[in-house]
C-alpha cells in the first residue's frame, strides 16, 4: 500500500505543493526533502524562487518526471514543470485535500524552517505539525524518528475519528449499524 503525501515550498507568503503518490513517510520523503533543503541551504531562497516559478501542470498531466522520482524536488526542476496540488497556505488547503494524503513536507523559507505535517485524513482532527530550523537539518540524523515520535501522540484519536467516519458512512449509505471498531 502506498503512503501518499505532498512536498513543496513557502516563500514570500506564496505556497506551492505537489503530490507524492508513495513513500511519503518521514523516513522516505521526509528525510529526502530535509536532505534536499540541507544540501541547498546556502541558496535556499533562490531554489524556492525557482520552484515557485516552474510551469504549472495539473495533477493528471504528464510532467515528464519518471514515476519513481515523483515527489523528488530535483525531478521537477529537471522537468521544468510541477503538477500542482495546492497553492494556498496549508491551513486553507486542508479541507480540499484528498483524505488519503497522510504526510506533507514544506520547506518554509519565510520562517526558515522545515515543516513535517501529519494530515487528518477523515479523523476530523487538526493537522499535526513538527518543525525544525533549516540550519539544524544536517545534524538531525534521527529526523524521521523525531517526526514520528512528535506526531504520533494523537494516533489513537485519529484512528477513533477514522472509525467513527466509517461507521457514519455505512449508516448513511446502507442503513446498517456497525459494531464499535
Amino acid at each position: 500500500m502506498s503512503t501518499r503525501g505532498f512536498v513543496g515550498f513557502v516563500r514570500n507568503g506564496a505556497t506551492l505543493a505537489t503530490w507524492c503518490p508513495f513513500d511519503s513517510y518521514p523516513d522516505g520523503l521526509g528525510v529526502q526533502t530535509a536532505a534536499f533543503a540541507a544540501a541547498n541551504l546556502a541558496q535556499i531562497d533562490v531554489v524556492a524562487d525557482e520552484f515557485l516559478a516552474l510551469e504549472r501542470g495539473g495533477q493528471d498531466e504528464d510532467v515528464n518526471v519518471d514515476v519513481d522520482r515523483e515527489g523528488e524536488l530535483d525531478a521537477y526542476f529537471e522537468a521544468g514543470r510541477v503538477p500542482v496540488l495546492f497553492e494556498v497556505p496549508l491551513e486553507d488547503a486542508v479541507a480540499t485535500l484528498p483524505t488519503d494524503l497522510e504526510w506533507g513536507y514544506l520547506i518554509n523559507v519565510d520562517t526558515h524552517q522545515f515543516e513535517a505535517h501529519k494530515l487528518p485524513g477523515r479523523s476530523g482532527l487538526p493537522v499535526a505539525t513538527f518543525t525544525i530550523p533549516l540550519d539544524e537539518l544536517s545534524a538531525a540524523d534521527d529526523l524521521a524518528e523525531r517526526i514520528e515520535e512528535e506526531l504520533s501522540a494523537d494516533d489513537d484519536a485519529r484512528e477513533a475519528g477514522e472509525a467513527a467516519y466509517v461507521q457514519r458512512i455505512v449508516k448513511e449509505r446502507y442503513g446498517l449499524d456497525m459494531p464499535p471498531m
